[in-house]
């Protein structure tokens, strides 16, 4: 990707992201078939994808040089929250999503306040995703994008359950 003017933006333990200079997508490189197609898959048909989890335009199966891997065309974010000074308004979602997911009543009272929409997100999210893997919960996979409005990535870490079908972008 880098002699196609790619550049790494950032990386976790099972992926990597890149963009080229200027370009609102970017690719998600995944060496495992983990859940996060279950969270992506779930966010588009329940139509949380683009709000408050991420637009995905395309998710393909890659067999190259004998490695298999999974590349994912979707919306490029601004920064992620992890990256955010305690000044900065979005900062404070790390604390309140993790503690919403422990059912902290200040936590979910002050989000449903904040933005009700996000409040429904995250009771969506949490009872399907209760026990299905882990919670991977960190700023770094909760990102604000250019007009600031927040976004879990890549909240889970597990087995796929879901059936791999490629999604093309004519398709979504």
């Amino acid at each position: 990707l880098k002699k196609h003017g790619f550049e790494l933006l950032g990386h976790g333990y099972y992926s990597k992201v890149y963009a080229k200079p200027g370009s609102n997508r970017v690719l998600k490189v995944t060496k495992a078939d983990d859940n996060w197609y279950d969270y992506i898959s779930w966010a588009r048909e329940s139509g949380w994808a683009g709000k408050f989890a991420p637009m995905v335009y395309s998710y393909k199966k890659v067999s190259f040089k004998g490695d298999t891997f999974f590349l994912a065309s979707m919306e490029r974010m601004s920064s992620d929250v992890g990256r955010l000074r305690p000044k900065d308004g979005p900062s404070f979602y790390t604390t309140l999503v993790q503690f919403h997911q422990f059912g902290n009543p200040l936590a979910k009272q002050m989000i449903r306040s904040y933005n009700p929409d996000l409040h429904q997100f995250l009771d969506d999210f949490f009872e399907k995703f209760k026990d299905e893997g882990r919670f991977d919960l960190h700023g770094g996979n909760m990102m604000i994008r250019e007009d600031q409005s927040f976004c879990l990535t890549d909240p889970i870490c597990g087995s796929k359950r879901t059936e791999y079908r490629r999604l093309r972008e004519r398709e979504l």
